[in-house]
């Protein structure tokens, strides 16, 4: 009988230590619980944020203003900012037919190379005419003049 008090006695401790054991997993359960919760939070958080961004891309996007300025109408040719085009930031399109259209900086560097009006090229392109860039192009251009 002795032998089997001390038996139960054993089997209580080990269970109280089992006990206690899954006690510490379920506050550490908890605690992992509670600590997903607060990054599941943040990241609606971050996706809330980005949401606003990407917002205030396409609002900015749609931005882009026309100056007061009158658009140009280039001829197919070769042309000097500073001389027959003004120094501004340009929308370029195409005024009627495809083609090439090439910016050149004072000092020969390319700077702009696109197809205007066509299925391989763009409807317009945005730039920055600085003074002494050289403009060719291979069909009648629109130089509209943004912000």
């Amino acid at each position: 009988m002795i032998s089997s008090l001390s038996e139960k006695k054993e089997d209580a401790a080990e269970a109280a230590s089992m006990i206690d054991e899954a006690n510490a997993k379920a506050g550490e359960i908890d605690s992992l619980k509670e600590e997903a919760q607060a990054l599941d939070d943040k990241i609606k958080e971050k996706k809330t944020k980005i949401a606003d961004l990407d917002k205030d891309i396409k609002s900015k996007k749609g931005e882009i203003k026309k100056l007061d300025a009158a658009p140009v109408t280039l001829p197919s040719g070769t042309f000097i900012v500073g001389k027959e085009v003004k120094a501004l930031r340009y929308s370029a399109s195409a005024a009627g037919q495809s083609g090439n259209f090439v910016v050149y900086s004072s000092f020969g560097d390319l700077k702009v190379n696109q197809i205007l009006e066509s299925d391989y090229g763009v409807s317009e392109h945005i730039f920055f005419a600085d003074e002494g860039d050289i403009i060719e192009s291979t069909m009648p251009t629109i130089l509209t003049p943004v912000e």
